[in-house]
């Protein structure tokens, strides 16, 4: 099982202390250039979950859908009920790349449509999923071997 699949099952959760996920899409298209490319993506600190620690602490879910600088609109992860759930783990490090491969694998982002009103719409805010531009390929921009975009 790979970790996008625990992260739909909710058996990766984060603490709900964590920081909201603030990554451009550029950030999110890199990140899978490096992957494809065969780069690691340094450690990540997961931390099990188990009998009465579930029920001290409060977890989030991860989100699979982003809007990025919408006037009054924001998206923020759902709160978690772990008073019934199996085990899990806590993400303590590598929330943001966790949360990008979601978004990028199974998720949308949306951002800022040019020329349009600042408040939330989905005319304004177009859903967008991440696509690999096969017909380019080589160096682009900053060394990235591999064109993804939203």
């Amino acid at each position: 099982m790979n970790n996008v699949e625990h992260i739909n099952k909710n058996e990766y959760l984060l603490l709900a202390f964590q920081r909201e996920f603030a990554w451009k899409s550029e950030q999110i298209g890199k990140l899978f250039d490096s992957l494809m490319c065969g780069y690691t993506t340094s450690s990540m600190l997961f931390w099990k979950v188990q009998g009465l620690t579930k029920a001290k602490w409060k977890f989030y879910e991860f989100i699979n859908k982003f809007v990025l600088d919408a006037k009054d609109y924001t998206i923020t992860n759902k709160f978690h009920n772990t008073s019934n759930s199996n085990d899990y783990f806590a993400i303590l490090d590598g929330q943001h790349r966790l949360t990008a491969l979601r978004i990028g694998i199974s998720g949308t982002y949306s951002y800022h449509e040019s020329r349009k009103s600042w408040e939330y719409s989905a005319n304004s805010f177009p859903s967008r999923t991440l696509y690999l531009n096969i017909s380019r390929t080589g160096l682009i921009d900053y060394d990235c071997k591999y064109l993804f975009k939203f």
